[in-house]
């Protein structure tokens, strides 16, 4: 491995864990940038969260990925024929915007990886062990979580779970939730998730009638009977909401003028800032309100990745706003609402 630092006044110290796996430690004042290189031996795909269906090894003037708290993560993986590893590549700057890049450099033939953070401190690990590289990025995810997460995985999302979306999509109901309570209960599944459609008599797809998140009585006409009913029968019950999204012909449309990143008028709703503390606040207290109320067993928070500041949004007030950026708003909630969740269930889905 060779590496170049590219960023004034940064220094490295190399920490070994165990043959093919270490740490590289890096200090700055403000900001980091350095290029990997290895030589192009024995590797056939590659891995990282935003590739879809694409295992294509590119060359490296695509251009870097922007990576943020809400979008994608900081990894990247390469294998060979037989799915074993030779390079995956993290770094722990979990909440920060960084860059990533990747790929082949034409003029030599070498692959490269460069990172880029405005941060003053990064540690990057550097995994070249021959094991599977899905288990090299699992590893990965464990160190990820040994450094910032005290909330661990709960039974009810290590087993089997029924979606709503992917059977009924918007059109589902309590009717449809109660006869199949048999049937989950016979094939083990003891988690549902209640997607999107039990807030709106509306069956046309769009985020139109969202933001208020009162159950639709029409499709749901006693919601508290039916958790009751799954929890009696072993099943606990996970609900959707669409963090981000006010619909326009939401009640709540009106209330939060003045307080929106942009708009999608093709989905008739706008993207909540999250730059504002009362977004952050009123977002909490109607899912704390609808957990207390009915009893559910977790929340599925849907489009987090749709808080980002567009050519349109607003600029920072520093006398209206509290987070100058989108992602210290976001983290500030998530934080949050883990907190106060986890007070009352320490098993709750989230």
């Amino acid at each position: 491995m060779k590496l170049d630092i590219l960023s004034s006044d940064t220094t490295v110290e190399t920490q070994k864990m165990e043959p093919g796996l270490k740490l590289l430690i890096f200090s700055s004042p403000g900001e980091i940038i350095f290029d990997l290189t290895w030589p192009m031996f024995d590797i056939d795909g590659q891995w990282y969260p935003l590739k879809q269906f694409d295992n294509t090894i590119h060359p490296d003037w695509v251009g870097p990925v922007s990576i943020s708290p809400h979008r994608s993560a900081p990894v990247v993986s390469y294998y060979n024929r037989q799915g074993e590893n030779r390079l995956t590549v993290a770094h722990d700057g979990l909440t920060a915007i960084t860059e990533l890049g990747a790929g082949v450099h034409e003029e030599d033939g070498t692959l490269r990886v460069r990172i880029s953070a405005k941060l003053d401190a990064l540690t990057v690990r550097i995994d070249e062990r021959p094991i599977e590289y899905q288990n090299a990025i699992r590893e990965v995810v464990n160190w990820w979580q040994r450094g910032i997460s005290n909330y661990p995985s709960v039974p009810s999302q290590r087993g089997t779970v029924f979606s709503t979306w992917y059977a009924y999509h918007q059109d589902i109901s309590q009717v449809i939730l109660e006869k199949l309570i048999p049937d989950l209960v016979e094939l083990g599944i003891h988690t549902i998730i209640l997607d999107d459609g039990w807030q709106t008599d509306d069956n046309h797809r769009g985020y139109a009638y969202t933001g208020d998140w009162d159950v639709a009585k029409s499709k749901f006409p006693d919601f508290g009977k039916l958790v009751s009913e799954l929890h009696e029968n072993g099943i606990k019950l996970v609900v959707w909401f669409s963090v981000p999204y006010v619909g326009m012909a939401s009640r709540r449309w009106q209330e939060v003028t003045g307080r929106m990143l942009y708009e999608l008028p093709e989905e008739r709703c706008g993207v909540l800032d999250i730059r504002f503390q009362s977004v952050i606040d009123e977002l909490i207290g109607q899912y704390l309100e609808f957990i207390d109320k009915y009893h559910v067993d977790g929340l599925k928070l849907d489009f987090i990745d749709a808080f980002r500041q567009a050519s349109t949004s607003p600029v920072f007030d520093r006398g209206k706003m509290q987070y100058v950026t989108v992602e210290d708003g976001l983290l500030t909630l998530l934080s949050s609402l883990k907190e106060q969740v986890l007070q009352r269930n320490p098993n709750f889905f989230y």
